[in-house]
Formats: C-alpha cells, structure tokens, sequence
C-alpha cells in the first residue's frame, strides 16, 4: 500500500512537470495501472490520483500582459488607440466648438463688411489710425515697419515656398500642401477687395508711410499673417514635443499675427475696420484648414495601420 502511494505521488509529480513545459501529459511505460505485481486495488487508487493531477495541472494558465510588451508599437498605433479613447461627447463638443468659431468668424466679417459699406466706420475708423500713428516710442515705428516688410512680395512668396519645400524635403508632404493651402487666402482678399472697393487711407488725413496700389478692405497682410502662420503654430503645437523649440515658434508666430494689424494702421495703408474683418476671416479660413488638415492626416494614419494577424 506504501508502494501505491508512492508511486501516486511520482505520477503526480511528473504530470505537473510536463504540463508545465507545455506538452501534453502521457502515461509512462511503468505506470502503477499496468505495472506486474501490483494489486487491483492499489492500481485503481493511483489511476483515480493521476486524472485528479492532470485535471489539476493542465488548467490554462492566465498570463498578465506586461508593460512592456507595447514598448515596440508603432506611433499611429498609439495616436489611433489614444484618440479611440475619447469619449464621443467630448469628441462632439471639440467639432462644435471648432465650428463655432468659424461661424463667429464669418459672421463678425459679415458684419463689418455692411458697416464699411454703409460708411459707418469712418470716425472711429480715424480715431484709431491716429492714436496708433501718435505714439511716439523710439522702437516702436521700427518694429512695426519690419513686421509689414515679411509680408510684401517677393519676401511673402520666397517665405512660403521655402517652408513649403522644408516641409517637402523633410518627408512632410501632406503639411507642405497645406502650408500652401494656408498662403491661399489672398484668393479671399482680392475677391473682397474688388466687391467692396474701399479707398485706401489718403494722406489728407493721416500720416500715410509708403504708397499702396489697390483698394483697402479686407488687409491682404494680416489675412496671410492669421491664415500662414497660424497654421505654422497649429503645426508647432500639435506635432513638437514641449520644449525650447516649440516655445519659440509658438512666440513668433503669436507676435506676428498680434502685430500685423496695428503695423497696417501705422503705416497708413489700411483702416482699423479692414484690419479687423481680416482676423475675422483668417479665424475662419484657419479654423476649416486645421479641421481638414486634422482629418486627412488621422485617415493617414489609419491607412498605415498594419492588419491584424489572425491567431492560428
């Protein structure tokens, strides 16, 4: 009876080796059932022991999935799992607010676009420009006039069709195209300015710095401002890690479209009113060129999603 237990538990033993190693259990060519000498009831009893084991150490075992195991994942992988993660309210509220503010955009240029027309613009219109031009800090015209010079031609065109082809040549083909699509809105300006036809500002009323050739409303300079590199700090923010860099464009970026509007006033070029209907517009124009830029590239990314490997 001794030697019935014993050879139970070696039995035991040996199953639970094997289907640890991940092989399938077999019965060995001396096992007490078969084994010469032993009684039938010493047999059974070790016959009953072994099933009871093999039920025991053949359960599937649950393996957690460590941290690691998704340090090798792609990054649209991740930027599609993190995105999945936000809740569809949340992802409804981001699309009306964007909307909102387009709508807000359109309507606020709407808006002075009838007030320009009805000439109700006029005094406050002259108001500003002649506060603005009469300040007389000794940085203050500099800094202004080297904000509007960027955005004379060629500079403006030499400027966006470098950033263009940095973008190109740095294998970011899908943001070169939109950094054009941004520059694109002086299409906007020279409709407007031919349905409008505003004078520009003469010198019989405020202090007019350099000439300018065409009509007044909207500001051509700042609609590319807001539209170009808005888009340019769009870019920065979304795409650049935290850091001196992304500081730094987001900086410039911000001072030139804040700047552009009271620059076109003191040089005597455009009225407060042209100035505001183009931020107006830029806001609009923006607003619809990131949301558009936002969908293609998560389309990219999906497209770049490798297929799921059917478990075999």
């Amino acid at each position: 009876m001794s030697d019935a237990r014993e050879t139970a538990g070696q039995t035991v033993a040996a199953h639970t080796a094997v289907t640890a190693n991940g092989a399938a259990p077999a019965q060995a060519a001396g096992t007490p059932a078969t084994r010469a000498g032993s009684s039938p009831a010493d047999a059974s009893t070790s016959a009953a022991t072994t099933v009871a084991a093999a039920h025991v150490v053949t359960a599937p075992l649950k393996v957690p999935v460590q941290p690691e195991a998704t340090a090798g994942t792609s990054e649209p992988l991740r930027e599609t799992a993190r995105r999945s993660l936000v809740p569809r309210w949340l992802a409804r509220l981001h699309t009306q607010a964007f909307t909102g503010l387009a709508a807000a955009g359109l309507f606020m240029f709407a808006g002075l676009a009838g007030l320009v027309t009805s000439g109700l613009t006029a005094g406050l219109d002259l108001a500003i420009t002649q506060t603005i031009q009469g300040l007389s800090l000794p940085w203050f015209g500099p800094l202004l006039l080297g904000v509007s010079l960027i955005g004379f031609p060629p500079q403006a065109y030499l400027l966006v069709a470098g950033v263009a082809a940095l973008f190109w040549f740095a294998g970011y083909r899908t943001e070169s195209g939109f950094a054009v699509a941004a520059s694109a809105s002086a299409i906007l300006t020279e409709t407007f300015k031919v349905l409008i036809a505003r004078p520009r500002p003469g010198a019989d009323l405020v202090n007019v710095l350099t000439g300018a050739s065409g009509n007044s409303f909207p500001s051509g300079h700042t609609l590319f401002y807001v539209t170009f590199f808005g888009f340019l700090a769009y870019l920065a923010y979304a795409q650049l890690k935290p850091g001196k860099l992304r500081t730094t464009v987001l900086l410039l970026t911000g001072l030139l479209i804040v700047l552009i509007g009271p620059s076109r006033i003191w040089m005597g070029q455009h009225w407060a009113s042209d100035v505001m209907a183009s931020y107006a517009l830029g806001l609009t124009y923006l607003v619809v060129l990131v949301q558009l830029y936002s969908r293609r590239r998560l389309a990219k990314q999906q497209r770049a999603e490798p297929a799921p490997v059917a478990a075999s």
